[in-house]
């Protein structure tokens, strides 16, 4: 109404701009800022929000660049432009250098924003640049020494690729000291425990304290498996923990992949093994691999010779470049279902694409001597 009676306020299309942005329409927001700007075109923060909505949401990162360019033109001394213009230019066009010049005049014009440090430093650690990084996450740390998150990160860098495993260990430790109601720290510092101080009693403790905050998240589950399967052969406890992962994220093939390993090679459970990789390939129908996994258990664990035969041609269909596969196929075909041409022609192609593979030839000799009578090159 207020629109009808003053169309040429521009103030009052801003106003109308950030109640439909509130509203989560950006395409209505983005056209009343289109009419302000269009209306009264000195105003830098009106291009700036408007290059906000077409970057975040309307996909339109050119028009973006120009806006943020336009609120720096209008406005070069305000800090949070060039800010977003190096968000822009990092994470929509790859322009790593471009981007570290607006970090630094940012930080230049306010420097005791600590997010501006902190994503300075994720871009150089994004570019191999691990000293440059640890120094900016020092300086946001410095600035901003309660949140837990910037020691999260420091701490990542330091014992991944800095070879500070104290240093990192002490971040994640501060990390949770600050806020001991993250699970994710303590996920984090259980894997840092487990991986690089062997310490797998206390990577356990940590993966248990994340899963007693949050026992919905599957990944604690997964890597508490992991850590039971690998480190501490607690074979039962790391099935229970991929059930777990499984309940909460049915949807993730490598959990069903990690848990039919166990059945299979453990337990003994070739059934149960079978039911998992088939979910996994529900799931990832294009994974050659998990054919041929699909392949062995029929084949060599529950005697199902067609099967085995369906899920190699399946596996070969995808990936025909394995020569395993075809080695397997062709013994199926020979010694099983008698489906001769295909099994030489599997053992040709086996030899083809791995010709140092003795049991290839012995298999193909085997195949000419006893069934096609042709004794050329078996001896």
């Amino acid at each position: 109404k207020a629109i009808e009676l003053d169309p040429q306020n521009a103030y009052l299309y801003v106003s109308r701009g950030s109640l439909k942005y509130a509203i989560s329409d950006f395409t209505g927001a983005k056209a009343d800022y289109d009419k302000a700007i269009e209306l009264n075109s000195t105003v830098s923060e009106w291009y700036h929000k408007r290059g906000y909505i077409r970057d975040r949401y309307l996909n339109d990162i050119n028009g973006a660049l120009v806006d943020y360019n336009k609120a720096i033109e209008l406005s070069p001394t305000e800090s949070k432009y060039f800010f977003y213009r190096a968000r822009l230019k990092r994470h929509k066009f790859k322009q790593f250098e471009e981007a570290k010049k607006d970090y630094l005049k940012a930080i230049e014009l306010n420097p005791d924003n600590f997010a501006y440090y902190q994503e300075a430093a994720d871009s150089e650690f994004l570019n191999g640049n691990y000293e440059i990084a640890l120094d900016f996450y020092n300086k946001a740390i410095a600035i901003a020494p309660n949140n837990a998150d910037l020691y999260i990160y420091r701490g990542r860098l330091k014992y991944k690729y800095l070879n500070d495993t104290k240093g990192g260990m002490d971040d994640y430790n501060k990390a949770i000291e600050i806020n001991p109601e993250d699970p994710s720290y303590y996920s984090k510092r259980g894997s840092l425990k487990g991986h690089y101080l062997n310490d797998y009693e206390g990577s356990l403790e940590d993966f248990n304290k994340a899963i007693e905050i949050n026992p919905e998240e599957p990944s604690y589950y997964s890597r508490k498996a992991r850590l039971l399967y690998y480190k501490l052969n607690d074979l039962s406890g790391a099935l229970e923990a991929l059930d777990q992962a499984i309940k909460y994220d049915p949807t993730n093939p490598e959990y069903y992949l990690r848990r039919s390993g166990i059945k299979r090679f453990y337990l003994n459970d070739s059934q149960g093994a079978l039911e998992d990789i088939e979910n996994a390939v529900k799931l990832r129908n294009n994974d050659a691999d998990l054919y041929g996994i699909i392949g062995d258990i029929k084949f060599t664990d529950l005697k199902d010779y067609q099967g085995a035969y369906e899920a190699y041609n399946e596996a070969i269909r995808l990936n025909p470049d394995v020569a395993e596969w075809h080695n397997k196929r062709g013994f199926i075909s020979f010694r099983h279902l008698k489906y001769l041409s295909v099994a030489l022609a599997d053992y040709n192609r086996a030899i083809e694409l791995d010709p140092q593979e003795s049991l290839y030839y012995l298999n193909r000799a085997n195949l000419k001597f006893y069934v096609l009578n042709d004794e050329t090159d078996v001896f």
